[in-house]
């Protein structure tokens, strides 16, 4: 699925453009719900330009800003490395930590019952993409029967950083209270990619990397916690823009795999004091430049670094982009778009702990 040797060098630059220099601000969706009380206003920077223009990729450009040079950004390879941590790629989608946001009427239902995997579907009765496209694919791939089964029909969404999904997808908002969920050291957890032309591409692994045959996941499907789900179906830059909406996640499919999960600990303000300190680097960062060089098309530079080699991807733009789970507006990495963000991830509630270990 990467693009041709010379595309990348391509992309991988206007990417690199685009991140050294992104103090211009992205248009925000007045419809974007979030919980009341991890809404927060930021303020404005008075060094930021007003908007103007807007790009032919759907992003607004400012009108008195120069262009910048590749490579002006040079953070401290301290930065680097944090952002670098976050990063997830094709080729090394196995974690065993994964974070997922919810609500305060679902921490209620945990502290009640702690069952984590509970819905097949959401309140609206929507499955999800992810269970469209294992139903539509059972019937004549073994691996997607394997998961439409009823065993793995519950699901929780979920990333491996917090902040990559702080402000949801599009208009949907997942919540603002983190779960912290470990898997078992046993577990192995898939990849299901959906390429553009709907074809699947399967592959497994354990927690700690290492392949997995798929004919042992079908042979000892037990094992099976959890599936780095990307869906590529409909994207693409033509000349009115950026159509589609690709966008990954994990989803938890087995509860008998899970060790653990936890809300409000100590655990989870590390994860979140992390999260914090790397966003503030990053927007110190980019203050340096006073210019704008978006891409044509940056989602698309999104896109290919996800299924970069891992590596084969030493700047701090490419690491950035690595760890986000949609290349949607709202994470263009603009000054202000990294401060909702760390206004977000600065009210996140922490009440009594809650830790629930499942028995072995």
């Amino acid at each position: 699925m990467s693009p041709p040797p010379d595309v990348r060098v391509t992309v991988s630059s206007l990417a690199l453009a685009t991140l050294a220099c992104a103090t211009y601000e992205s248009p925000k969706d007045d419809n974007q719900t979030r919980p009341a009380e991890s809404s927060t206003s930021t303020g404005s920077r008075d060094d930021v330009p007003s908007l103007a223009t807007p790009g032919t990729n759907g992003f607004a450009v400012p009108a008195d800003q120069r262009t910048c040079s590749v490579g002006e950004l040079s953070p401290s390879s301290s930065l680097s490395a944090e952002i670098a941590a976050f990063g997830v790629r094709h080729a090394d989608f196995a974690r065993r930590i994964l974070y997922s946001w919810t609500t305060a009427e679902q921490v209620q239902e945990l502290r009640d019952s702690p069952t984590l995997l509970t819905r097949a579907a959401t309140a609206g009765g929507e499955a999800g993409r992810a269970a469209e496209v294992i139903q539509r694919n059972a019937g004549s791939d073994a691996l997607a029967a394997l998961l439409a089964a009823p065993r793995f029909e519950n699901k929780r969404f979920g990333w491996s950083n917090p902040w990559a999904t702080a402000q949801g997808f599009g208009d949907e908002s997942y919540g603002n209270h983190l779960l912290r969920i470990t898997l078992r050291e046993q577990a192995w957890v898939g990849s299901l990619i959906v390429d553009k032309d709907s074809t699947l591409a399967w592959a497994f692994a354990d927690v700690q990397g290492n392949p997995v045959a798929a004919a042992e996941v079908l042979g000892s499907p037990e094992r099976l916690a959890a599936v780095y789900f990307v869906d590529l179906r409909g994207t693409g830059c033509g000349s009115a823009g950026y159509v589609g909406s690709a966008f990954r996640e994990y989803f938890l499919c087995n509860e008998a795999m899970l060790e653990s999960f936890a809300l409000y600990t100590d655990d989870v303000r590390a994860e979140v004091d992390r999260s914090i300190r790397a966003l503030q680097g990053l927007q110190q960062a980019l203050l340096v430049g006073s210019c704008t060089s978006p891409a044509n098309c940056w989602p698309d530079a999104v896109l290919a670094e996800w299924s970069a080699a891992r590596a084969g991807a030493p700047t701090l733009d490419a690491r950035y982009l690595a760890a986000l789970a949609f290349p949607s507006a709202q994470y263009l990495p603009t000054q202000d778009n990294l401060s909702e963000l760390l206004a977000l991830l600065r009210n996140v509630p922490f009440e009594a702990p809650l830790l629930h270990t499942y028995p072995e």
